[in-house]
Parts: C-alpha cells; structure tokens; sequence
C-alpha cells in the first residue's frame, strides 16, 4: 500500500533510494516509515529510522533523492540482449559513447575513463541511457523483475 511519505518522496514500497545529504541508502516501509539501508540492498536494512533531520532533508530538497533506474521495455532488451552475449557491465564514456565488458566490474583509469578487461569489450551507439557509473547489467534486470 502507498502511503502518504511513498507520495511525498516519489518512491514505490521498499524501493530503495539514496539521498545525497548523507550519502546513504534508504526505503519506505510498508508503514511510510524511512529506514536506513546498509547497502543497496531492502532485504539488508537495519531497523534504524531515519534521523528526521534526513527526513526533512527529503522532503525539502527532493532532487537530492537518487532513485534505481528504472528500464523502458526497450532498454530492457538491450540489456537482455547484451546478457545473453556475455557482457555484465555497461558504462557510459566521457564521450557519451556506451562500453560493454564481461567481468571484473570496470576500474575508474588514470585518465577518467572506465576500464574493462580488454578481451571483452565492446563499444555500442544508444542514447537510452544516461549512467554515472558502471551498470551491473544483471543485477539492474533483476531489480526491473526481469530474471538475469
């Protein structure tokens, strides 16, 4: 059930989300209550509330509130598609150009660029995607429902 606070904070139940302010992870109960999250994980919360001076935060100053992405159906299946290739990592270059690699999750480089395991790289032309750091292609499917 939705709740006035999931309103307020234009966030689904159990949605996890980070607020900048303190650079941790949060969600709403099913209550409206804000819990504190150890990770990006709801199934790892603490049952710590949130300080309501974070609460406040939230509520006034909502563009500081970092929600998962959330996939058209489209980029869903570029993102499927690249799964079922191999590729576990996506990331957007200074250029705005896109990287695919497999594993290890990509490095920040020397030069500001993220690197990837040189074997399995590839470099894809989209503008479906916006990305401030590296994407772990599965675990964003799975958190979209869709089985990775």
């Amino acid at each position: 059930m939705k709740t006035r606070m999931h309103e307020i904070l234009g966030v689904e139940e159990g949605e996890v989300f980070e607020h900048l302010q303190r650079g941790l992870f949060y969600f709403v109960d099913s209550a409206g209550a804000v819990r504190e999250c150890p990770d990006k994980d709801a199934n790892n919360w603490r049952h710590n509330h949130a300080p309501g001076h974070v609460i406040s935060s939230m509520i006034n100053l909502p563009d500081r509130i970092i929600r998962k992405p959330r996939l058209t159906a489209e980029q869903v299946e570029i993102l499927k598609a690249l799964w079922v290739l191999g590729f576990a990592w996506v990331w957007q270059q200074k250029d705005n150009s896109f990287i695919c690699a497999g594993t290890p999750k990509p490095t920040m480089c020397d030069h500001g660029y993220w690197c990837g395991k040189e074997n399995n790289v590839i470099k894809i032309d989209t503008k479906m995607f916006t990305l401030s750091e590296p994407l772990d292609i599965a675990k964003t499917l799975r958190d979209n429902g869709v089985d990775a």
